[in-house]
């Protein structure tokens, strides 16, 4: 199954790229405002190598402004707090 997105020209008509004679073709309507909502790309929503890159990349940057603001914040001691001082699970 191929998933397709369809833009509907003005004269009302669309055109499925790769089609063939004697396909079934399901189509879903969606309103326009929510197309518009989703305006953020995600790896998921990326569909080309290069969009999923330019999603990579903007991770990359967020987690390096986020170490820098938390650059001089102590480590967290997880074991503190899953272990009691005698070594056993609180």
């Amino acid at each position: 199954m191929s998933t397709y997105r369809l833009l509907v020209g003005p004269d009302g008509q669309v055109a499925i790229p790769d089609s063939l004679p004697g396909q079934i073709v399901t189509v879903t309507v969606e309103d326009v405002k929510r197309v518009d909502e989703r305006q953020e790309l995600t790896l998921a929503t990326a569909e080309t190598e290069e969009e999923k890159n330019a999603v990579k990349q903007e991770i990359l940057e967020m987690a390096g402004r986020l170490r820098e603001l938390l650059k001089d914040e102590l480590p967290i001691d997880h074991g503190r707090e899953l272990y009691g001082d005698d070594g056993l699970p609180r």
